[in-house]
């Protein structure tokens, strides 16, 4: 009996460690967790307006919410900016209450 209950503990354990990990994940492994967090803002039905890469140009993506804040939808846009020793990203969201 109490090689079950080890066992999954242990089981138990690791699938908390994966979900854990799979909300932290980055880069070329799916979402970031402002990625997931600016989504869970604007909820379903709001304009992706895209991402602007460092040293990319912000024309379209900033015309986009821009285009959309006059329109009164949700939207969510992503800045990536290179810092004095780091790479980091800003996002600008509006969420269905009119939130910015």
């Amino acid at each position: 009996m109490r090689g079950r209950r080890t066992i999954w503990i242990v089981s138990t354990i690791s699938i908390t460690v994966a979900t854990i990990a799979g909300f932290w994940a980055f880069n070329q492994y799916g979402p970031d967790l402002l990625e997931i967090r600016s989504k869970m803002l604007v909820g379903f039905n709001a304009i992706n307006c895209g991402s602007v890469p460092i040293a990319g140009n912000p024309k379209r993506p900033t015309d986009c919410a821009l285009a959309a804040e006059d329109a009164g939808k949700s939207f969510r846009v992503r800045y990536e900016i290179r810092g004095y020793d780091s790479e980091v990203a800003v996002s600008i969201t509006r969420d269905p209450a009119g939130k910015v």
